[in-house]
Order: C-alpha cells, then sequence, then structure tokens
C-alpha cells in the first residue's frame, strides 16, 4: 500500500469519515485501500474518528498501526467534512465515509476531475449514469428529493446532489471554504456548494454507484420542516453578507 511518501508530502490524501457500527470496519477500509492503490500515484489515507465513538477509535487505531494510515479525532459525521478539508499532507483530498454507501472504486474518478481542472468534484446519486445498488426506503428517497428541490437556489444547476458523501478538493477549494464555513449540522454540504460559487470555483459532478446503509436513516416530516428552517437560515445569512471573507482574519 503506498500510504505514505518517503520524499515529501503525498500527492493525495484519501480521508475516510468513519461512522459506527465497528463491525467489519477492517474490511471496509482495506476495500478503500484496494482502490486507493489504483491512483497510480503517492497518497496517504486519513481516518477521521467521530468524538464519542471509543470503538470505532479503536478499531481505527488498530487498522492505521498496521497500514501506515493517520487517524484524527474529528467532529460528529455530519460535519467531519470540515475536518476532512483540514486533515491531510497532499494538495489534493479525496473524501469518502466509511460506510462505503458510496462505492470507493469512484476515488479515480475523483482524481480525474481534478487533474482535469476541477476545484471541487461531487459525487451524484440521482443523474443518467448513477446506480443505487441497494434502494433506500422511500421515505428517505422523499426526503432526499424535497432537499434536493429546496437546495437548487444554493447548489445551483451543476450540482445535483450536494449532500452525497463523496467529495474532492484541490487545495485552492480547501484553503478558501474552511475559514467561510458557519454550519454545524448536515447542512455544511449545501453551504460549501454554495461557497463554491459565489467564489467561482470550477466544480465538477459524477455519476456513482451507492448503496442504503444505516448511516442514512430513514426521515420523517419533522425532518423536512428542518431541512426547510435549515435552508431559510443559509440564505439569510447569505442575503445579509455573512460570506465575504475577511482577508486580515485568522483562522483555526
Amino acid at each position: 500500500m503506498n500510504s505514505s511518501a518517503t520524499n515529501g508530502a503525498p500527492e493525495v490524501s484519501v480521508v475516510v469519515v468513519l461512522a459506527p457500527p465497528v463491525e467489519g470496519l477492517a474490511g471496509r477500509l482495506a476495500e478503500i485501500a484496494e482502490h486507493a492503490d489504483d491512483l497510480r500515484c503517492s497518497y496517504e489515507m486519513v481516518l477521521l474518528a467521530p468524538v464519542g465513538a471509543e470503538a470505532v477509535l479503536a478499531a481505527a487505531q488498530e487498522w492505521a498501526a498496521g497500514h501506515g494510515a493517520v487517524v484524527v479525532r474529528g467532529q460528529s459525521s455530519e460535519v467531519a467534512i470540515r475536518t476532512a478539508l483540514r486533515a491531510g499532507r497532499g494538495p489534493l483530498r479525496l473524501v469518502l465515509d466509511g460506510g462505503l454507501s458510496v462505492r470507493p472504486a469512484h476515488l479515480v474518478m475523483l482524481l480525474r476531475g481534478l487533474r482535469e481542472g476541477a476545484d471541487m468534484v461531487v459525487g451524484a446519486r440521482f443523474v443518467p449514469g448513477a446506480d443505487a445498488l441497494e434502494p433506500p426506503p422511500s421515505n428517505w428517497r422523499l426526503w432526499s428529493r424535497l432537499v434536493r428541490l429546496m437546495s437548487r437556489p444554493f447548489a445551483g444547476r451543476n450540482v445535483s446532489d450536494p449532500l452525497c458523501s463523496l467529495k474532492a478538493f484541490n487545495d485552492t477549494a480547501a484553503e478558501e471554504l474552511v475559514p467561510l464555513m458557519q454550519f454545524t449540522n448536515w447542512l455544511v454540504d449545501v453551504e460549501l456548494i454554495y461557497l463554491a460559487r459565489i467564489m467561482e470555483l470550477r466544480l465538477h459532478e459524477i455519476p456513482v454507484s451507492w448503496r442504503w446503509n444505516a448511516s442514512l436513516r430513514p426521515r420523517r416530516a419533522r425532518d423536512v420542516a428542518a431541512a426547510a428552517w435549515n435552508l431559510a437560515k443559509l440564505g439569510w445569512r447569505a442575503l445579509a453578507g455573512s460570506y465575504h471573507a475577511d482577508e486580515d482574519a485568522e483562522y483555526p
């Protein structure tokens, strides 16, 4: 496994956002590493263990010790993307969830998109060419469709699925997006796409094969109302000018 570069930083950081259950984690990480080898470049694996999931952290540390990976204690799985953008030494960062809701074979497509000039590449689960290997329950599919429709004013027409866990960033995107991120819930994914658009970063979308898993919990009517409320807050912050970078500010 080419998970470390002996001379300087690796070209790519493969950032894996972990979440329970711990059962089968080693096998899932091995599958990700196998597909990371297909990148044909120097890379490192960075494992983000969620706060409070001690069993996941211990299993990640055990696997990392034998495979040269790095373990970082992150935030909740919903906002781990913020930590993922800071994690890793590589100028190109490929982010996916450790539950493998999206096939890790798409890592190669993410890297190709960045190398072809995109600043940010986003997976899409509901476009021609995408494939639902294990379709979700009808209530989750309806919730997802409503959220995607409500997100359209922020995500634009070039990104149809801002909530897909598969994303990739070059160093320019990572450095410019992190200081402006404000949300601490799932809406951070929509916020990222909106920020990328107003900063005129180059966005590219790829169709993916994906499956339903336990991390994609069923949704209820109140979740739709919560989504609408959060999107309204995003709109208000945008109108209020909250997303203008302060060049003199220092960010963690």
